[in-house]
């Protein structure tokens, strides 16, 4: 199995106020360790102590931006494996070796492709879900773009109650029949 790289975690961001959500720098790096190990975020959540509602709660904190790049390459590294493993099963099977009444017994099992598109499949998901992830918008565009649209809008109403011919109402005045 593939070691994962030690997580490069930031310090823990900070809430308003004293921190108090629990998510220390040695406790982040544990996390992304199991995430990593496991692929689940529930199951690496409680081997820290921890909710899974806190730990996406915790990706998505400004200054927990090294937090969340860490969760993201530790689930790519993860798939990779179970990728690997899941085409080494379809390619060469499974060895069993089991006792039963003191002899020992050796069998060998095939495994179905199915398995290989099930896995296959679930890590084009988790890749596509991480990408999804990477591509959040930055504040400072979204804020950029609905100042763009209120000043459109604004426009749009001066526009507007000109060509009504009433020019002589200002924009935040009501028009009454």
């Amino acid at each position: 199995m593939q070691n994962l790289p030690a997580p490069a975690t930031s310090p823990e961001p900070r809430a308003r106020g004293p921190n108090r959500n629990g998510w220390t720098a040695a406790r982040q790096a544990a996390f992304i360790e199991a995430l990593g190990l496991t692929t689940s975020v529930k199951a690496a959540a409680e081997r820290v102590g921890m909710t899974p509602q806190s730990a996406f709660w915790l990706r998505r904190q400004a200054g927990a931006e090294q937090f969340s790049e860490d969760w993201d390459a530790a689930l790519a590294i993860a798939w990779e494996q179970v990728e690997a493993t899941a085409l080494d099963r379809v390619l060469n099977g499974e060895t069993l070796t089991f006792e039963q009444e003191g002899s020992r017994f050796t069998r060998h099992r095939p495994c179905a492709p199915s398995l290989l598109i099930h896995m296959i499949g679930r890590a084009v998901l988790a890749r596509e879900k991480a990408e999804v992830l990477r591509r959040q918008p930055d504040p400072d565009k979204v804020d950029e773009f609905r100042r763009e649209i209120r000043r459109l809008a604004a426009t749009n109403l001066e526009n507007r109650l000109k060509s009504e011919n009433h020019e002589n109402l200002k924009p935040d005045e009501t028009i009454s029949d």
